[in-house]
């Protein structure tokens, strides 16, 4: 039964989602097939940003263990979510808690905040939907 790692940004009202790399050719290949959403364009990075964001992607989600596939979803004006697909708990949380470490395990290589976070910084916290549809919040420590 598949397991759900949800990354959720959460944007203010005076915000737009500018702030995000969206790698707009990768959409296609989503769970889903979610079509092309304006708010993925808005990203003001320049080519050399984006090569910036791409080099500091140090590896591919595609090799994570348990990886089954990947969603991008928003919800109302001011939520994005990234939704990871693993086939169990373990795989997904041991991608979640590598996440924000770079160069350990796997990072993801189709969205970005990389840069700009003091033009547009981002809350965001992560969640984890278990076999039987339980969520739960997760914590991650970034020291």
């Amino acid at each position: 039964m598949t397991v759900r790692a949800i990354k959720k940004f959460f944007k203010t009202s005076d915000q737009d989602w500018s702030g995000i790399y969206i790698n707009t050719k990768r959409l296609s290949s989503t769970k889903s097939s979610v079509a092309p959403d304006p708010r993925d364009d808005l990203n003001v990075f320049s080519n050399t940003e984006v090569r910036i964001i791409k080099d500091n992607i140090k590896e591919n989600i595609n090799n994570a263990v348990g990886y089954e596939g990947w969603d991008r979803e928003y919800v109302g004006d001011n939520e994005l979510r990234l939704i990871y697909y693993f086939s169990d708990r373990i795989s997904a949380n041991t991608f979640i808690h590598a996440f924000p470490t770079p160069n350990k395990n796997v990072r993801e290589t189709f969205v970005s905040t990389i840069l700009n976070k003091t033009k547009n910084y981002y809350r965001a916290e992560w969640v984890l939907i278990d076999e039987n549809g339980l969520e739960e919040t997760i914590t991650i420590n970034s020291n």
